[in-house]
């Protein structure tokens, strides 16, 4: 079965930009928990020094991105 949906741009955008505000809330927790030890497997890097740097690089491209989108 398949369906055909139509959106109105407007709707589109307030989807990626819930999705990207969800993502960036989890990646800020996944740093602030790596930072804590809590999550011992490093996201992108073993190392955890590299891993933050590493967190912190997509923490802010997901905020400018958010920011083009009006997040």
């Amino acid at each position: 079965m398949k369906y055909k949906v139509e959106l109105e741009s407007e709707c589109i955008s307030g989807i990626v930009r819930a999705d990207l505000q969800h993502m960036l809330r989890t990646m800020q927790e996944d740093l602030r928990k790596r930072k804590l030890g809590v999550l011992p497997a490093g996201i992108f890097e073993a190392d955890l020094a590299e891993d933050v740097k590493e967190l912190n690089r997509h923490i802010a491209a997901f905020k400018l991105i958010l920011k083009y989108y009006g997040g």
